[in-house]
Parts: C-alpha cells; structure tokens; sequence
C-alpha cells in the first residue's frame, strides 16, 4: 500500500520525475527477467528439437549470449557456438557437390517465432498485474 505525503506545488514535478524513474527502473528489471526465462527456454527446445546428425554435437551447441546491455536497452541472442556456420544449411537445405539438394529441417525461426510471441505474452501479463 502506498503510503501518502504531503507534496507542495514546487516539488510536484520532482514527485512525478522519482516515480516515472521508479516505474521504468522496475520495468527495465521485468524486460531483463522474462529475457533470462524466454532464452533460456529456447535454448533448451533447440536442444531438444535440433536436427542430430552423427554426433550429436550441433544440437548441444546451443548457448545464450548477452548482445548489448546498456541504458534501455537489453537484448540477448540464443545462437549454436560450436557450429554456427551450419545453422543457415540446416534450416533453409542447401545444395550438394552431386548436383542434389538437402531437405531444410526448420527449426530456428519457429522457435525464435514462438519464443517472440511468448515473450510479448508474458510481459503484457507481468505489466498489467
């Protein structure tokens, strides 16, 4: 419960300056937080619906990294570290030296689409509680 105080006509615009700070200080922490949970989800899915290949290795490629943190601004990129070249290859198919061609196998930008959409979810859901 907000507690109340007395605020003078000379100080209202420094109240409403603290408040408007407070209210984006607690957003900024809401975007962070659901960033964290939405990636990490991701990250796990494209574990888990990855083509395998013979080793396994690109499926547990997956990592999450911090692209830029700074004044109101927060972005995270959930990418295959140890092999990143063949993420193009894999989702969209690509020719072979014997004139053939492979069968795209999706799965970045439906995860990447459906972890957008949840994310925007759970914010609206967080901000309006």
């Amino acid at each position: 419960m907000a507690t109340s105080k007395k605020v003078t006509v000379n100080s209202l615009a420094n109240e409403i300056a603290d408040i408007l700070t407070e209210y984006k200080d607690d957003i900024d922490d809401l975007v962070v937080d659901i960033t964290d949970e939405v990636t990490k989800e991701a990250k796990n899915e494209l574990k888990t619906i990855s083509p395998v290949g013979e080793t396994g290795e690109y499926r547990d490629g997956w990592t999450i990294t911090v692209k830029q943190k700074g004044i109101s601004f927060f972005s995270k990129a959930v990418w295959n570290k140890k092999h990143y070249r063949l993420t193009h290859l894999l989702e969209f198919g690509h020719a072979t030296k014997n004139g053939g061609h492979t069968i795209a196998q999706p799965h970045i930008r439906p995860t990447e689409q459906k972890y957008k959409e949840k994310f925007v979810d759970e914010f609206e859901r967080k901000v309006k509680r």
